[in-house]
């Protein structure tokens, strides 16, 4: 895992939360960017279609939280 504002691999795992996937709350220690990771189990086509709707939506209230 890589930091995505600086590139660097110093990375901690702050929190992590279980549900239909892991999402898991990560920090850069060099550059202190805080990000978001989200981990995908692969059960059946129609899981993974239903999976792909609800990531876009958080990305999008992602973004639209960091624009506000």
């Amino acid at each position: 895992m890589i930091c995505p504002k600086c590139g660097s691999e110093q990375i901690a795992t702050v929190a992590s939360i279980n549900g239909l996937w892991v999402e898991r709350y990560k920090k850069c220690k060099a550059c202190k960017h805080n990000f978001q990771t989200c981990e995908i189990i692969k059960v059946d086509r129609e899981l993974i279609e239903y999976q792909k709707v609800v990531l876009k939506q958080i990305l999008k209230d992602s973004k639209n939280q960091k624009e506000a």
